[in-house]
C-alpha cells in the first residue's frame, strides 16, 4: 500500500509502471486516470504531461444520471475520496518528476469553465499541501476555446517561462 498523509484517504490505486492508473470507489465507480505527452502543448518550455481521467459506472442501482453530454453515468453524491486519489496521483508524478510541469485541459468550453475552476482548485489545493517544494497553479481560457490549469513547482527553473505560455498560449488539440 502506498504511504500517505494521516488526513488523505485516497482509493486503492491500480496500475502505475505507465502513468496509467485506474482505482474502485466505495460505490463501484470504475476510474481511470493517466499522463501523457501533449503535442497540443508542445510549444511550452520544459517537461509538461497532460492528466486526464474518466468515470464508468459499474454499480447496478446508481440512477440514470448522465452528464452533459449524455453519455457518462455520473455519481449520485460528492465523494471526497476521488478527489483525494486524485491529488495523491498528481503529487506522486511531481514528486517523482519535479522538473515536469502538469497540464489539465477542457477543449470544448461549453460552459464548463467556472466548474472546472473550481475543480482544478480543490486539486491544487489538495495537492499543494502533499508537495515540496511547493507548486503553483495558473490558469487559461484558450483564448475562450476551452479551459485549462497547470502546475509547476515553484523552484522550477523555467517556471516563469511556462506560466507566461501557458497563459498566452491557444491550445488545439492535434489529429
Amino acid at each position: 500500500m502506498k504511504e500517505v498523509s494521516n488526513s488523505l484517504n485516497p482509493y486503492e490505486i491500480v496500475g502505475g509502471e505507465t502513468d496509467h492508473y485506474w482505482f474502485l470507489t466505495d460505490l463501484g465507480a470504475f476510474y481511470y486516470a493517466h499522463f501523457t505527452s501533449s503535442s497540443g502543448l508542445s510549444e511550452l518550455p520544459g517537461k509538461v504531461l497532460t492528466f486526464s481521467f474518466r468515470h464508468y459506472c459499474t454499480h447496478p442501482h446508481w440512477p440514470a444520471i448522465t452528464d452533459e453530454t449524455g453519455d457518462r453515468p455520473v455519481p449520485p453524491r460528492y465523494d471526497r475520496r476521488i478527489m483525494e486519489t486524485i491529488a495523491w496521483l498528481i503529487s506522486e508524478s511531481l514528486r517523482k518528476s519535479p522538473e515536469t510541469a502538469i497540464a489539465f485541459i477542457c477543449e470544448s468550453n461549453g460552459g464548463c469553465a467556472p466548474g472546472l475552476q473550481r475543480l482544478f482548485e480543490r486539486w491544487y489545493r489538495e495537492t499543494s499541501r502533499l508537495v515540496t517544494p511547493k507548486i503553483a497553479k495558473y490558469d487559461s481560457d484558450f483564448s475562450g476555446e476551452g479551459y485549462g490549469s497547470i502546475f509547476v513547482h515553484q523552484a522550477h527553473p523555467e517556471h516563469e517561462s511556462i506560466k507566461t505560455a501557458f497563459q498566452d498560449f491557444s491550445y488545439v488539440e492535434s489529429d
